[in-house]
């Protein structure tokens, strides 16, 4: 948003900020944020005749306009009694010692507050459906209908897969043991895959979703299992010396008896895109300013660099070549944010009339690797123009995987 800045010729795009609340008792710290505009000129606000300066401004961690904020104004008051909390006009420039003062305090008394809301937020769900993954190779304008041709597609054309069992209700409300078979129909590496629960008397299609048959083979000791309440379906956690990865194992209805909490796998690893773009060249390189740039200089042991308008000296970053791969999300743990430069030639898939490129990108790069090349298939239309080898591309994806063998057999 916009705000109007008195003492605007101090200010400067780039520039970081907290937004204080005077004058009654939800006084003190209310959001942060940067200036992401210089100063500029226009109509009072107010409705005068008086011209005014503003600034645009991005905002983060806003507090409720009827709570209390976490820093508020008598901690202020306690640990930075050099400034005046309780009063003042559209903004105050501060020192560097008071700017490494309120970071200091807003760590202490925000930051760890918000990850520990997080962290009890963040719950396995067992129960999800494979919508969103049907989105991201077809037409989502009557998604249900198109999963159903999907669904009929799948029981004419495909062929039996591997066999497992699972646990189920039988009609009388008892636990039986029901004897499970996957369905793939699979087409230069794409395909659909179903599995089915052998009942008595009729059989029944448990999971549809879209499947990839073509990934990158990666050993992963084994770490962590979370099932879904189908019983055919589960993500899996693994990881080597190079980091870890969770995915979604469409194979875990023929093995999830026999899987081992700390033994190593081979899993030919994919993923799937809910949305990916060519970063553009301006996002191929970032800058940290502000208090943010001065706790990275001492953090290093530097003297704070300053330019000539007194404003603390931006720290500027490549990022064409960055390798990152964040899977935060305990409740839907296979999805991630990525980001990677383009490894090779990038190919068109058909996904039963749905484009798909399949980009080479990589995965589990740290200082001991140059990563890992794995597919990642996205709709074409996410793109302006065909990705190019050496590229960045960024987005939201999902992991899958399955076994490279039947190593378990």
């Amino acid at each position: 948003m916009d705000w109007s800045i008195y003492d605007w010729k101090q200010a400067h795009e780039g520039d970081r900020f907290f937004m204080l609340r005077t004058g009654d008792e939800n006084a003190g710290i209310i959001f942060r944020g940067v200036f992401v505009s210089e100063p500029y000129e226009d109509e009072d606000w107010a409705g005068t005749s008086k011209r005014k300066h503003y600034i645009s401004i991005d905002c983060y961690d806003a507090v409720p306009a009827d709570k209390k904020p976490m820093l508020g104004v008598e901690t202020l008051e306690r640990h930075i009694p050099e400034i005046n909390w309780r009063s003042g006009h559209s903004g105050e420039l501060l020192s560097p010692d008071v700017v490494m003062k309120l970071v200091n305090l807003y760590t202490e008394f925000v930051e760890l507050e918000i990850d520990d809301d997080d962290e009890e937020e963040k719950d396995f769900d067992n129960n999800p459906s494979h919508g969103d993954h049907w989105e991201c190779v077809c037409d989502s304008s009557d998604l249900e209908n198109t999963i159903i041709v999907f669904a009929k597609i799948l029981t004419k054309r495909g062929s039996p897969d591997l066999h497992g069992n699972t646990d189920d209700f039988d009609e009388k409300g008892n636990v039986v043991n029901v004897p499970t078979i996957g369905v793939k129909y699979v087409k230069e590496g794409v395909g659909i895959q179903g599995i089915i629960l052998c009942h008595t008397e009729e059989n029944e299609l448990r999971s549809l979703f879209p499947a990839f048959y073509d990934g990158t083979a990666i050993e992963l000791e084994l770490t962590k299992i979370d099932e879904f309440s189908n019983g055919v379906e589960a993500v899996l956690t693994g990881e080597n010396e190079h980091g870890e990865l969770r995915f979604h194992n469409i194979d875990y209805y023929a093995w999830r008896n026999k899987y081992n909490i700390g033994e190593k796998y081979t899993f030919q690893i994919a993923a799937l895109a809910y949305k990916a773009e060519v970063v553009s060249e301006e996002g191929r390189e970032f800058e940290i300013c502000g208090d943010d740039a001065i706790k990275f200089y001492t953090e290093l042991g530097n003297e704070v660099e300053y330019l000539e308008d007194g404003s603390v000296k931006p720290i500027k970053f490549g990022a064409a070549e960055l390798v990152a791969l964040l899977q935060n999300d305990d409740a839907y743990p296979s999805d991630g944010e990525f980001q990677s430069p383009i490894q090779g030639r990038v190919s068109t898939k058909d996904f039963f009339g749905c484009p798909l490129y399949r980009i080479p990108i990589l995965v589990l790069r740290d200082v001991e690797s140059e990563g890992t090349e794995i597919p990642l298939y996205a709709k074409s239309n996410f793109f302006d123009h065909k990705p190019r080898s050496g590229e960045p591309v960024r987005g939201y994806l999902w992991l899958t995987g399955r076994l490279e063998k039947d190593e378990l057999s």
